[in-house]
């Protein structure tokens, strides 16, 4: 779908006004421990199986907010390859690069790249990947032209994208329950958003069109355990949006104790399991 100039400049202003600040990437610091090893654990492992990343090979991983799976990449690669971690947030590259400090990897950099605009030269990388960030760009087209022409050829992407949020209870558990007690806005449609892709064969199709050949698209029933009890998940999701604000005030307390009952369903050991839909795309980079 064509987009307009001043759509496209407004979907990257958003995304600037949402992903960029400080404080957001300072959630994601302190979520780090539940989301990487725990909750995101399954797709990291998705992206590494249909990415056949190998020892020796130069990765390039994109919107990789606290640095997974750039983490677990650099220790596929070994110590004769290299994986270089990115974000558009430079607030959220400096969060990465603390955590690989923190685990002792050194064959791992991190800096800020715009997808859109990748400063690296052509053929730079064995292999692209990014798990739940292509969704977010604002240009996927332009984005993905970038990702083949920094491959080399040959050299494979691949995407994570969620499938339809009634069969994503990290999300329907917390803004599907919330749509109940208010009229929460209608995504754009084209627009960023985490479901951008769900439909089957959307992000296929975007791969083609961008001139990928050997596409291949898959979808997986998971279930991604938040390793705490649901008060903690319902914590993360206050601090990780603003959605709770659109309920009207007499009603939030209400929402908020819903949203916890729904969570608490799907508490086991004190964990919740959270069934998931997600999508794995991939292509490669003509010869």
């Amino acid at each position: 779908m064509a987009v307009d100039v001043p759509t496209l400049e407004r979907w990257r202003s958003e995304n600037t006004d949402h992903w960029t600040p400080a404080e957001m990437a300072e959630v994601w610091r302190r979520w780090h421990p539940q989301l990487a090893a725990g909750l995101f654990r399954p797709v990291t492992d998705l992206i590494v199986q249909a990415a056949g990343i190998a020892p020796g090979m130069r990765v390039l991983d994109l919107a990789g907010g606290s640095g997974e799976p750039a983490l677990t990449l650099a220790g596929l690669v070994g110590p004769s390859g290299h994986v270089t971690g990115t974000d558009f947030s430079p607030a959220m590259v400096a969060v990465a690069a603390e955590q690989a400090r923190a685990a002792g990897v050194t064959i791992a950099d991190f800096e800020p790249a715009d997808a859109e605009a990748l400063p690296y030269p052509d053929g730079a990388f064995d292999a692209v990947t990014c798990r739940f960030g292509v969704m977010f760009f604002p240009d996927v087209g332009r984005a993905l032209g970038e990702i083949r022409r920094v491959l080399r050829p040959g050299g494979r992407a691949t995407f994570t994208v969620w499938g339809p949020s009634d069969r994503n209870l990290f999300f329907s558990g917390f803004a599907g329950v919330l749509a109940t007690f208010a009229d929460l806005p209608t995504p754009e449609i084209g627009a960023p958003g985490a479901f951008r892709f769900a439909k089957p064969g959307a992000l296929a199709g975007a791969l083609r069109e961008a001139g990928f050949a050997d596409v291949r698209e898959a979808t997986h029933d998971l279930t991604l355990t938040w390793p705490g009890p649901a008060e903690m998940l319902r914590a993360f999701w206050l601090e990780m949006t603003d959605t709770l604000d659109k309920v009207p005030a007499e009603r939030r307390e209400e929402a908020s104790a819903a949203v916890l009952a729904t969570f608490r369903r799907n508490e086991v050991d004190g964990r919740v399991e959270l069934p998931a839909v997600v999508v794995v795309a991939s292509g490669q980079a003509g010869t």
